[in-house]
């Protein structure tokens, strides 16, 4: 399938040939993805941060226990909610909140 895109690559004959268009536009292309290079560096970051800070947070245990949160999900659960647990007060806010509550109702018109 690589092979296939490659040999399509090299016979495609481009869009444009008109400089006034070429030129900008990989100007642009390399200004995104210097941003993108550093947005991944922050992201690392963050993640970073998240993880140090999860496996001191006295609720890991809660969270490390529900199912399906491992080790990528957990902290982001934690972060996602808070350490307040006066923020909610029962399941449905936490449903509500997340977007999966099923009393909503939507209407159109």
């Amino acid at each position: 399938m690589n092979e296939k895109r490659i040999k399509d690559i090299k016979t495609t004959e481009p869009l444009t040939n008109d400089m006034a268009v070429i030129v900008p536009n990989t100007l642009l292309i390399e200004c995104l993805i210097s941003q993108l290079k550093q947005l991944m560096l922050s992201i690392t970051r963050f993640d970073t941060e998240i993880k140090a800070f999860y496996n001191k947070h006295a609720d890991k245990f809660i969270f490390d226990s529900l199912p399906g949160a491992g080790p990528q999900l957990a902290p982001r659960l934690l972060a996602a909610m808070g350490s307040n647990r006066d923020r909610y007060q029962c399941a449905a806010e936490i449903q509500k909140y997340a977007g999966i509550a099923t009393d909503i109702i939507h209407r159109a018109g």
